[in-house]
């Protein structure tokens, strides 16, 4: 498809590096992402390390799309341990810093 075809090749070392080196770390990684079928199957299969140990809340799986209120409901919903430790640090990367040098 386009859209697979237009993805940018190679997948951002840098990070996957800091994906990793946070996995190594035990931190719990959530990908919550508005992202197609298309897309997610060729992320999924060109990058199977990239969704290892790492909760994944795909606005086409979840049928609903950020930045509504209820797309981040279902995630909380669907994962309670994120409500229970409000005085952990959060960080939220954008889709593309997966995909294009920063």
């Amino acid at each position: 498809s386009r859209l697979v075809a237009e993805l940018p090749k190679p997948i951002n070392e840098m990070m996957m590096s800091f994906l990793e080196e946070l996995k190594d770390r035990y931190v719990q990684i959530a990908f919550l992402s508005n992202m197609g079928q298309e897309h997610l199957k060729h992320l999924r299969s060109s990058y199977p390390d990239m969704f290892k140990e790492v909760i994944q809340h795909i606005s086409c799986e979840v049928g609903a799309r950020k930045p509504t209120k209820l797309f981040f409901q279902s995630f909380l919903l669907d994962n309670p341990d994120f409500k229970k430790f409000p005085e952990l640090i959060s960080l939220l990367l954008d889709d593309w810093a997966l995909i294009r040098p920063i």
